[in-house]
């Protein structure tokens, strides 16, 4: 399976930088190339793959594609994929503009991760972070603050630079949707060299969009 991580690798390389025609490709082909359904490269390809179909828009594909990976979950009995799976389902919703249906997602996620004891801070960081972002999106600031504020804690313990990457840049949203811009650019200024640490350079350039 070398050549397959190989080449999983590279489409994980091309949809970060950008080139994510040429990423699906790359992860199609992975997938014609993988037998069996239970390996792990399957599971990579088909994760990353999902990526590829949430940026392309292609929501369906995207859903069906998790959804996928969500019913291997149970099969093998494994509540920290499944998780993954349903935060996955939830930034597929976010991102279709389906809000409520995101935030259902990431409360059966928050729900479960405590329930099986799988809340490590790194996992904490990044669905309280969607949830703070589905309320900023949803325009309830205050609650919106709330989350991302925790967000930011449990990325902070985590020690993930693209984990505290994220959740200053949330806050950053949340103060510009504030009208506190000086706050805002102080945030963005904090989550820019938290991506640059993690040479997310692609994450550093997005975040021009913040201040636009």
């Amino acid at each position: 399976m070398s050549e397959i991580n190989e080449k999983l690798a590279e489409a994980f390389r091309l949809f970060d930088e950008g080139q994510v025609e040429q990423s699906e490709r790359l992860y199609l082909s992975c997938l014609c190339q993988i037998p069996n359904k239970t390996c792990d490269e399957y599971k990579v390809a088909l994760h990353g793959l999902g990526y590829v179909k949430s940026e392309l828009k292609q929501f369906d594909e995207a859903r069906s594609i998790y959804n996928e990976l969500h019913e291997i979950a149970i099969f093998n009995n494994d509540t920290t994929e499944k998780c993954i799976a349903i935060h996955q389902l939830g930034m597929v919703e976010r991102m279709a503009e389906n809000y409520e249906e995101a935030r259902r997602l990431f409360t059966m996620e928050y729900s479960l991760l405590h329930q099986f004891d799988i809340a490590s801070s790194l996992a904490l960081a990044a669905n309280l972070y969607e949830q703070g972002y589905v309320q900023l999106l949803q325009t309830n600031i205050a609650q919106a603050q709330e989350f991302m504020g925790k967000s930011l804690h449990y990325a902070r313990l985590s020690n993930d630079d693209i984990s505290l990457g994220c959740s200053f840049r949330g806050l950053g949203e949340i103060q510009k949707a504030k009208g506190n811009l000086k706050k805002a650019l102080q945030y963005i200024e904090l989550a820019k060299k938290s991506f640059e640490e993690a040479n997310d350079f692609m994450a550093v350039k997005e975040l021009q969009r913040v201040l636009d």
